[in-house]
């Protein structure tokens, strides 16, 4: 059974996302990017596959959004204040969680939570 690992985790939108302090960290919303491989790989520290994740607070979604719109938020994290520590802790968390006999149940699983790179990808892993 193959379980997977966090490789990295970056942004486009932020530098360094452990000394980052947003303007507002209660109001913000960024893009992580996750590289993800197979734990116990050899090349494991080299080759991964990205999945992406919009990460916001609810005063970020009431200050881009009317009241009165209804969203369907895939692939995101709602936190309540920026704390990176805290959010990778959870991504790990949630990435350590998901295992399979392939790469392809593995990323399926990640994908549940973050949009995998190949996710509609049609033709052979």
């Amino acid at each position: 059974m193959k379980r997977a690992k966090i490789i990295d985790v970056f942004s486009p939108d932020v530098e360094d996302l452990f000394s980052y302090r947003p303007d507002d960290p209660e109001n913000f919303c960024i893009l992580l990017q996750i590289c993800v491989g197979i734990s116990g790989n050899i090349d494991e520290q080299k080759s991964g596959e990205t999945f992406d994740l919009e990460v916001y607070t609810p005063k970020w979604l009431l200050s881009n959004y009317k009241k009165d719109e209804i969203i369907f938020p895939k692939h995101s994290l709602i936190v309540f204040k920026y704390d990176f520590e805290c959010i990778y802790q959870k991504l790990k968390k949630m990435v350590e969680s998901c295992y399979g006999d392939s790469w392809e149940e593995i990323a399926k699983k990640i994908g549940a939570f973050a949009a995998w790179e190949f996710e509609d990808y049609q033709g052979e892993y």
